[in-house]
């Protein structure tokens, strides 16, 4: 029995070889599932990882959370060996209701990178994604998007990461460094994520805080280069996607 069973069993005094009644759900993307407590009360607690359809046996209350996918980074365009630089894109907007009917047959759900988030109750519940960074020689911005504090179902208690803190990048005439994307929503408590890097694919020089993956979901992508003709033809392989957003559903434990 691991751990987070064991507590639940603990809690409801013992239930010692009792198998809990796990809700009839089937989906036809990946989910992870656990039982998990939020102020006092269990719950199954479902992450919906990618997109497809949820069929409920039956019918169940249920609350959702939400995070959009993130915005993307903006190509670093060059002019000669000059490199201008290349912003990163904006972070997922979280989105939440408590107390919804999860009725008995299939409800969609879309999840994916650079992309909304969403899941179809008796109306669709949207989580936007972050904006894309835009750039050019004369001019260049980074993708708008959230940046606030990711609230776990919307409770103040459960933060999990800040939104926000995408940077615009620089650029030299032999190099470029790229700007980093929005934070993301790590689904941990009192976790603040860093920007979104990956790491540079053949890239000789070190480009800041690498992070295996992404700091979170609904990160935005770090800039990226479009051409060679900067100095270093390394940098041409280099490309980043932004992280990919979320949805989850918690079903109270009776």
């Amino acid at each position: 029995m691991d751990s987070n069973m064991a507590s639940v069993v603990k809690v409801f005094g013992g239930l010692s070889g009792t198998a809990l009644d796990w809700p009839q759900l089937v989906y036809t993307g990946d989910w992870l599932r656990r039982i998990t407590e939020y102020g006092g009360i269990w719950y199954y607690e479902y992450m919906l990882l990618n997109g497809g359809t949820l069929t409920a046996a039956r019918s169940y209350v249920c609350d959702v959370f939400l995070v959009g996918g993130g915005g993307q980074g903006a190509a670093s365009p060059s002019t000669g060996t000059y490199a201008y630089p290349s912003p990163g894109g904006g972070s997922g907007y979280p989105a939440f209701s408590l107390g919804r009917t999860l009725g008995e047959g299939d409800h969609a759900v879309a999840v994916s990178t650079a992309a909304a988030a969403s899941i179809a109750l008796d109306t669709t519940i949207v989580a936007e994604k972050g904006g894309n960074a835009s750039a050019a020689a004369s001019s260049s911005s980074v993708g708008s998007g959230f940046t606030g504090t990711y609230y776990l179902y919307g409770d103040t208690e459960y933060p999990a990461g800040t939104g926000g803190g995408a940077t615009r990048g620089s650029g030299s005439p032999t190099y470029v460094t790229p700007g980093t994307g929005g934070g993301g929503c790590t689904m941990k408590p009192n976790v603040r994520p860093g920007p979104a890097f990956k790491r540079p694919n053949g890239a000789t020089r070190n480009w800041g805080p690498v992070v295996p993956g992404y700091s979170g979901y609904g990160a935005g992508a770090m800039g990226r280069t479009a051409s060679a003709d900067i100095g270093d033809s390394s940098y041409a392989a280099w490309t980043t996607t932004p992280a990919p957003g979320l949805v989850c559903v918690r079903i109270a434990v009776q």
